[in-house]
């Protein structure tokens, strides 16, 4: 775990906690994967139309953090559904 660089575990917890204060606390559980699945291709599309630096409007976040958020989203709800459960399991016998 200690190889996952501060500043993307940042960018996420800066979105979640922005998601938090508009939609309400852990309500992304709620929601189906592939609406964070079009959010993830909707910034990242808007990242390469208007540039590496532009942001979301709404919270300020570059697009490309907004996007890793949704990432983590659907990885998570993958895992919580079983897909990768084998290799979390292997992660954690052999630590």
């Amino acid at each position: 775990m200690d190889l996952l660089p501060p500043e993307a575990i940042f960018a996420i917890a800066s979105v979640m906690t922005h998601g938090a204060v508009e939609y309400g606390e852990n309500t992304w559980q709620n929601v189906e994967s592939t609406r964070y699945e079009a959010a993830i291709k909707r910034h990242l599309l808007k990242r390469d139309l208007s540039g590496w630096r532009s942001a979301d409007p709404k919270s300020g976040y570059p697009h490309s953090w907004h996007a890793l958020c949704s990432l983590a989203f659907v990885v998570a709800q993958e895992i919580r559904s079983g897909i990768g459960q084998d290799q979390i399991n292997q992660f954690f016998s052999e630590k």
